[in-house]
């Protein structure tokens, strides 16, 4: 809508030739629907429509080695679930694991993110986030490398306690549920942190004061205000990790060593090697409903606003024992980064850690290497033509959620975003059986690879576009077409203009998470078509070498260079922090 002050200039005195402002802006009213029918569609075609075929063939009679949807129901494959100890413990061991997780993360993600949020210095925040962002989005198989270095028997740490004599033989770290926990925990902690930084900014620090001026100490502050208006950000990232760390194929499989039966584990085998894929699918449907359950519940989220009072006090209010556990959690999210690092750079004839010396020969073997280099060629590829169409259709669905006033851009927020926390393994697997029984050409194609990991990626360019356009100024625009340029020449010169560095920074997120993409690949991918992260995987499993940890390096690179690049984009902490 046109303000008063510019309809009236351009009305002045009757003049018949002054430009005119007609309500709306390049495209309006029910034109809006244009912008978000192409996501939409392609959501429905390759989503929802995936989704029920799985579904669908969880109620057919299971029958190894075919792939048909059938209209005989049968809830036969769903009794044996809930029927045999060996199904239904792994859901309940599944949720048992998922909970511990949960509560460990917010015990070290809340101090983290309480810094973030107070931190007052542009410089150090940044930093910050940038740290957090880049552990989140680094491909997790390489994260899980440095962990593996870590505690396995001749690891860092059983390797330091048998040297000082502590222990005689090595702890039992991996292949159990404790690696598993230590695993998930190091790969959705960002998750927690980033949830809990919006919720804790929103907290004014005059309610502490308040509390303390009135006699209370600073801990029963905390506790009995900032802690309780916490709560929708604890609830929230305690919600959302549960939902991930539950989904979670590639932890299990490389940290407990095929040992820790849970439902990912188990849909992997009736569908990679038993060929019971109906029986499969059925798992996969127990696990989707338990990961939509869990998001169900996640409270709206609330975004902070604060003022100059707030900024110029805050800093001095984070409690020293919160600045050290903040310090511990950047070491527990950044230590196996590190790790990879040194491995990849090891002089030995073969992976020790602390390193035997540095050099570049594995560096080398990884350029000459034809698996990694073609799975390298492979990421780029898939990650490139992704982040186009993803770009494309994101910015359009973002434009319409941010310019309609229709009843459904809440709900249809909502399900963009469900690709993100929804399990990556169903999806894939969805996928897999949509291309299968409809027989389209896509199954275990560069083409049907590209479409799982636009699915994934196009939530992450919505919500930074998104972002940029809630404070947008719809006056810039309106100016603009007072002074008689068209719709279209004022949203593209003012309007586009404007929001570009958001673009580029939801294009870059784009990259990376297609780039890291392990669990939709899994089901989608061939050993002619093999990704980075599949790559990585397979050598952690079956040869344990340096040269994983050298093309460990490359990625690490080009993550840190993309969060460095985003940052001077947008505001990081306005876009995952609220």
């Amino acid at each position: 809508m046109a303000s008063p002050a510019l309809t009236a200039v351009s009305r002045k005195d009757g003049d018949a030739s002054a430009p005119r402002i007609r309500k709306g802006g390049f495209i309006h009213g029910h034109g809006l629907w244009l912008l978000i029918l192409p996501a939409l569609l392609f959501f429905i075609v390759f989503f929802v429509v995936p989704t029920a075929s799985l579904f669908g063939l969880a109620f057919n009679k299971s029958v190894a080695g075919v792939i048909t949807l059938s209209s005989d129901i049968t809830f036969d494959n769903f009794v044996r679930i809930f029927t045999r100890p060996i199904y239904y413990e792994s859901i309940l061991r599944s949720a048992g694991i998922s909970a511990v997780v949960a509560l460990v993360c917010l015990v070290f993600g809340y101090p983290l993110a309480y810094v973030i949020a107070k931190t007052v210095n542009p410089g150090r925040n940044t930093l910050l986030m940038i740290l957090v962002l880049s552990s989140m989005q680094l491909d997790m198989v390489i994260r899980l490398y440095g962990l593996m270095v870590l505690l396995g028997d001749n690891g860092l740490i059983n390797g330091a306690l048998l040297r000082l004599g502590i222990i005689s033989a090595p702890l039992p770290l991996m292949y159990n549920i404790f690696g598993v926990v230590v695993g998930l925990v190091q790969i959705t902690l960002p998750f927690m942190v980033l949830s809990l930084i919006g919720i804790i900014k929103s907290i004014h620090p005059s309610l502490e004061e308040a509390a303390r001026s009135l006699g209370a100490s600073r801990s029963k502050a905390f506790f009995s205000v900032v802690l309780p208006l916490s709560m929708p950000g604890i609830l929230a990232g305690t919600l959302l990790v549960f939902a991930l760390a539950i989904s979670s194929y590639v932890v299990p499989a490389l940290m407990g060593g095929w040992k820790v039966m849970v439902m990912p584990i188990h849909i992997y085998q009736q569908v990679a090697e038993t060929g019971r894929w109906q029986f499969g699918a059925a798992i996969a449907v127990v696990l989707f409903v338990t990961s939509l359950m869990a998001i169900a519940r996640l409270p709206p989220r609330r975004h902070a606003h604060h003022g100059r009072t707030q900024l110029m006090r805050e800093e001095t209010s984070i409690p020293l024992v919160f600045k050290f556990l903040s310090a511990l959690t950047l070491t527990i999210l950044l230590t196996p980064v590190v790790i990879v690092i040194l491995s990849g750079l090891n002089s030995g004839d073969y992976l020790t850690f602390p390193p035997q010396g540095l050099s570049l020969r594995w560096v080398y073997a990884f350029l000459t290497s034809p698996t990694f280099l073609s799975a390298y060629g492979v990421s780029f590829m898939v990650a490139g033509i992704s982040t186009v169409i993803s770009t494309v259709l994101g910015t359009m669905a973002a434009l319409f959620l941010t310019r309609s006033s229709s009843r459904v851009v809440g709900p249809m927020r909502a399900f963009f975003m469900m690709p993100i926390v929804l399990p990556g393994v169903v999806l894939g697997l969805a996928l897999y059986v949509f291309y299968v029984t409809t027989d389209i050409g896509l199954a275990r194609t560069m083409a049907g690879l590209v479409i799982g990991h636009v699915i994934v990626t196009c939530p992450f360019v919505i919500a930074t576009v998104t972002a940029a356009l809630v404070g947008f100024d719809r006056s810039l625009e309106e100016a603009a077409r007072s002074l008689g340029a068209s719709p279209f020449t004022a949203f593209r010169l003012v309007t586009l203009k404007i929001i570009s560095p958001a673009i580029s920074a939801g294009t870059i997120f784009a990259f990376i998470i297609s780039f890291g993409q392990f669990e939709v690949t899994l089901f989608l991918s061939t050993p002619n078509l093999q990704t980075l992260p599949m790559a990585m995987y397979v050598a952690l499993r079956y040869a344990f070498e340096p040269t994983a940890a050298a093309a460990g390096i490359f990625a690490i690179i080009l993550v840190v260079v993309s969060m460095v690049a985003t940052s001077k984009l947008v505001n990081l902490k306005r876009i995952f922090g609220g």
